[in-house]
């Protein structure tokens, strides 16, 4: 069994971050070392990532782990609008959840960071990171701003950065995006000058990559050159599947590949 609670992290900035925490029943009737995992979403979701992070929570919890799912800035139930949004922002989010994470963590802390998500915590290990998980999962992680967005190899990037977007931009200082996300120019200006790949070539931390060869919006090749300058990256292939895992079949896959790294376990 399982308990779910609301929870706000306060930022190192002074911002609310929502987010919630799943917590194994014995918990609450002895002191029981436990591990802790921090799920992060990709750009334009939210917390529960259309469900997956609230099934995968549940195997963490099945597994013997706390687990903690948040929004960054700008997303789900976060009261800062889009438009606020920075990169450097979101780093601060994922700190500033670290910390919280750390503090109530009586095991190993682990990360488990999805898409858009996985490039932010890559630049958190770029600054002067002083909490470090014990081990890292990334899903279809973006590696690369310019292949993903900006310059974007896929038709996702190119139908949201393209002229007209480019126009807007010059027009009122933002471009509006999937969800009605507004990125500012200063978020713009982040992804030309950001090298979230820059990080493997230094990783110690046993990471293990996942991705689908049939990705529609992070170039899967792209993800796979740069993660294997890292000796200490397991890179994963699922065949066939979209970003995100979103079939049955694929989804299960990726959560026994998580399970399997962080646990030694099936789901």
């Amino acid at each position: 069994m399982q308990i779910q609670r609301k929870i706000r992290i306060r930022s190192l900035d002074g911002n609310d971050i929502p987010a919630v925490i799943h917590l194994p029943q014995t918990d609450y009737k002895k002191k029981t070392d436990h591990s802790m995992v921090v799920l992060a979403h990709g750009i334009f979701s939210n917390k529960d990532e259309r469900g997956r992070f609230i099934r995968q929570a549940k195997l963490h919890v099945k597994n013997g782990s706390k687990a903690i799912r948040f929004d960054f800035r700008g997303h789900g139930d976060s009261t800062v609008p889009s438009k606020e949004v920075t990169v450097a922002g979101m780093i601060i989010d994922f700190q500033s959840v670290l910390n919280y994470a750390r503090s109530i963590a009586t095991g190993s802390l682990f990360v488990v960071a999805s898409s858009f998500g996985a490039s932010v915590f890559l630049l958190y290990l770029q600054t002067q990171a002083k909490i470090l998980p014990d081990r890292i999962v990334f899903l279809n992680p973006v590696v690369d701003y310019r292949a993903t967005m900006l310059q974007a190899e896929l038709a996702w990037g190119k139908s949201l950065f393209n002229e007209k977007g480019f126009d807007e931009l010059n027009r009122t200082g933002y471009i509006t995006l999937e969800e009605g996300f507004k990125m500012r120019a200063a978020m713009v200006v982040e992804l030309s000058i950001f090298r979230p790949y820059e990080s493997f070539r230094f990783l110690e931390i046993p990471t293990r990559v996942i991705h689908g060869d049939k990705d529609s919006k992070v170039p899967y090749s792209v993800t796979k050159h740069y993660s294997l300058l890292s000796k200490s990256v397991d890179f994963r292939t699922i065949e066939g599947a979209d970003h995100a895992f979103k079939t049955p079949s694929t989804e299960k896959k990726s959560f026994e590949l998580i399970m399997e790294w962080l646990y030694g376990a099936q789901t």
